[in-house]
């Protein structure tokens, strides 16, 4: 990828004509040694004819003045500068190859057209400003005889790569950007915390429907049923009204092509990745490998296996993000024999060994594709090497295989098929070698994202029998819920017409976030399995629920190793549109636009019982409850709890005060402790009577939190029960 070295780019304030009679020149000196590979200048051109625009690297002499022969050259049509003063825009000029230069010494930038009648306008930066490595240079006489000016300089850009005797970047130069779909939209990060719509995607998908999206080679690819759609980052596109003229054959995917004429814009070169047609009007979509860019009506061509490929471009390249239809390489025909034929329909899809999977056809649920490898475009079954294209389905010989809900790529090496009642795996290549086994003939997965990834490549699955958890190497699976808590699928009520049900790893505070809520109205109900949870034989994780705001009702989660740590964090996709985290500092949640009027009281409790208040068949009575809250008391350096309350549940029997505990309703006692800490004069001493009691601490308040250290409960036993 280009490096940007010397940069002078201040606001622009006036601009010199430039032209075959009085050339532009800009001196300039590198601070590291490097190989110069292209330069912008910003400009606009003063004629509308055709013409060639030159720039040119030189040496200078001892007055600092280019002189000499061109070192390395590039050229643009000047065509390619916007017309009038009114259109500043930045031109950025091929050199090829390029030509090494030294650190600190001076070199020119000389800039001319083949014409003392076609001219640009080459513009300076701000009056007053100038460039400390060199000063700016106007010349005659085919640039032999030059004059040095003191004014405010040219404005430029100088690019390079790997240079002979610069050192290797320390760093790797790459983008992430998240994706996110909603309300019909898909959105972007155009820049570190910034969400901008693609708004060529809109209402082109329905989220009412089942959604999955997968990012491979580049791009998001999206299945959301008979809306197969592409978001291309990595590529420009081309436009071409006739892609294979007469004699002529279509580019194929992986062809490198060439800007050979027209345009003046020659040596842009891409390599195709795919085209919406095999012939006439046809779009092309490829990876731009070099820094000339393909121009409107430049020639195309190279030659291939299958024939010679030319056609003429009647646009400018355009760069991405592009929105566009999945389909087969060119939208051929279902009877083309070349590229074989895409499901019409799906709702999951997945990566695995270079190949997009889906699966979800309505028609064909039991059914599962696979794309040829390292190609997206190729659905082209039975060909007989190891990366044809592959359809299948999960059962046993003679019988049509169970209804595929989820698709879960354990790394490169098994692909797990969750089905409605079993779960299979695919072990190595399915076109050559792989076979696929039963992992279990009992438990089906929930839901297509019911399923994630810890930190220690464990695999946890929310099955029809429980919360799995398959161990790293793909070991023999674990019940986590059999014994403890066998009614929780029961309690989880998931019905798939309804609900959505997702789950996601908190890589920060090392848990499991499963969340199901209802599509109409963003009613919720979640469970946080707690993996820090621990015994003296190691950890054994527990469940506990949680209830959000209708308006933050989870319907999707991923975990975003962003580039910047500000935002690296699980994210949740709410059911109200926004994109939501957990903030461990924050005390309410929020549940719309504004993070600080916006907002709803978070109700966070903990019961405690039930508790036996006397011996077998007897009651007792509590006498006094002390709670200490946390904090450092007044004046402390420590975080300080806010006041919580309390209440208390009594009854004859445990399982009545469990009942009004969880209720958390119609307390036979209630109040407030204070806090911070333990204060005198605030032991409770009101007497309540029971066989079994049940106390219930918390706080609702907007704005407050707390945290309790101590829970003090004295009781006395009394008689019989009677």
């Amino acid at each position: 990828m280009p490096i940007l070295y010397e940069n002078y780019i201040t606001d622009d304030d006036s601009a010199t004509t430039v032209n075959s009679g009085q050339w532009g020149g800009q001196m300039f000196t590198p601070a590291v040694n490097h190989t110069i590979t292209s330069v912008s200048i910003k400009g606009y051109r003063i004629t509308t004819n055709e013409a060639i625009v030159t720039l040119s690297i030189r040496v200078v002499d001892d007055n600092n003045k280019p002189t000499g022969d061109d070192l390395v050259s590039g050229i643009r049509a000047l065509t390619d500068f916007p017309y009038g003063s009114n259109n500043v825009n930045w031109v950025e000029f091929n050199l090829g190859i390029g030509i090494a230069l030294t650190a600190g010494i001076m070199y020119a930038i000389c800039v001319r057209t083949d014409s003392a009648s076609y001219s640009i306008s080459w513009r300076h930066d701000a009056a007053g400003s100038t460039y400390d490595g060199g000063t700016y240079a106007t010349g005659a006489t085919g640039g032999t005889v030059w004059t040095l000016s003191s004014g405010a300089d040219f404005m430029f850009k100088e690019y390079g790569g790997g240079g002979w005797g610069e050192s290797n970047p320390t760093d790797k130069t790459y983008s992430k950007q998240l994706v996110t779909i909603g309300n019909n939209e898909v959105w972007y990060e155009s820049s570190a915390g910034t969400m901008e719509e693609l708004t060529a995607a809109k209402n082109d998908i329905d989220v009412t429907k089942n959604l999955d999206i997968v990012e491979a080679y580049g791009k998001v690819f999206i299945a959301n049923g008979t809306n197969l759609k592409v978001v291309d980052f990595i590529n420009v596109k081309l436009h071409t009204t006739d892609i294979k003229p007469d004699g002529k054959v279509y580019p194929r995917h992986g062809t490198v092509i060439e800007a050979v004429s027209g345009g003046a814009s020659y040596g842009a070169k891409m390599v195709v990745d795919y085209i919406t047609n095999l012939d006439g009007d046809t779009y092309i979509y490829g990876k731009l490998i070099t820094t000339a860019e393909f121009k409107n009506n430049n020639l195309c061509e190279v030659t291939i296996t299958e024939g010679d490929v030319s056609f003429t471009l009647n646009a400018d390249q355009v760069n991405g993000p592009h929105w566009y239809d999945w389909t087969t390489y060119g939208n051929a025909a279902k009877d083309d024999n070349t590229y074989g034929t895409m499901p019409d329909q799906a709702i999951i899809i997945a990566l695995y060994q270079g190949r997009l999977i889906l699966a979800g056809n309505k028609d064909y649920p039991h059914m599962w594709y696979q794309s040829r490898q390292a190609n997206p475009w190729n659905f082209l079954y039975g060909i007989n090497d190891a990366q044809s294209a592959v359809a299948g389905n999960d059962a046993d010989a003679g019988e049509i295989g169970d209804v595929v809900t989820a698709i879960i790529p354990y790394k490169d090496d098994f692909c797990i098929y969750g089905a409605a009642g079993s779960i299979w795996y695919l072990v190595g290549n399915a076109a050559e070698g792989g076979v696929i086994l039963e992992l279990s003939l009992t438990a089906g997965i929930l839901a297509s994202k019911a399923w994630c990834w810890d930190n220690q490549d464990n695999l946890y699955i929310l099955a029809t029998t429980g919360l799995l958890k398959i161990p790293k190497g793909f070991g023999i699976p674990e019940n986590l819920t059999g014994q403890s808590y066998p009614g929780f699928i029961k309690d989880l009520d998931y019905n798939d017409a309804d609900d959505r049900l997702t789950m996601g790893y908190d890589k920060i505070r090392h848990g499991i976030h499963i969340c199901k809520t209802e599509l109409a109205d963003g009613t919720n109900k979640n469970w946080w399995y707690d993996l820090k949870i621990m015994s003296k034989e190691g950890p054994i994780g527990g469940l506990f629920p949680e209830t959000f705001p209708e308006e933050c009702g989870v319907c999707s989660m991923f975990y975003y190793e962003s580039n910047d740590p500000d935002y690296k964090d699980l994210l949740f996709g709410c059911y109200d549109g926004y994109i939501r985290f957990s903030d461990s500092s924050a005390k309410d949640d929020n549940i719309g636009a504004n993070i600080v009027t916006d907002v709803e009281a978070i109700d966070s409790h903990v019961g405690f019982g039930p508790l036996a208040l006397a011996g077998e068949n007897k009651e007792g009575k509590i006498t006094s409850l002390i709670g200490i809250l946390a904090g450092g008391g007044s004046g402390g350096s420590q975080s300080d709890s806010d006041d919580a309350d309390y209440k208390i549940f009594t009854g004859l029997s445990a399982e009545k005060v469990l009942e009004r505990l969880i209720a958390g309703t119609s307390p036979d006692i209630a109040g407030i402790i204070s806090a911070p800490g333990r204060i005198r004069g605030t032991v409770k001493r009101q007497e309540i009577r029971g066989a079994f009691a049940g106390i219930r601490i918390g706080n609702n308040d907007v704005g407050g939190t707390w945290a309790m250290e101590k829970l003090l409960v004295n009781a006395k036993e009394l008689g019989r029960i009677k």
